[in-house]
């Protein structure tokens, strides 16, 4: 599965805040549990929160691949 995990230092944004992915904790059937890095983004700025959280990605190894950050799917007999 961590060949289908997203690399270090991926950064995911959102509108207050960005994630930099650092590394894998752990990963099931649904789903790859990141540890990343916040940054606060506002009206004065951005700011290193010096925050550490989990992320969890809704990934499904039977079903899903990965080309670069993007995520791909399809059945295990192709009909989708």
């Amino acid at each position: 599965m961590k060949d289908y995990a997203l690399n270090s230092g991926t950064v995911s944004h959102g509108s207050n805040y960005d994630y930099t992915i650092e590394r894998v904790l752990d990963n099931g059937t649904f789903g790859i549990t990141n540890l990343a890095k916040v940054k606060m983004k506002g009206s004065l700025g951005s700011l290193d929160a010096k925050l550490n959280v989990a992320i969890k990605e809704f990934f499904m190894r039977d079903f899903n691949g990965r080309e670069g950050s993007s995520v791909t799917y399809s059945s295990k007999d192709g009909t989708f």
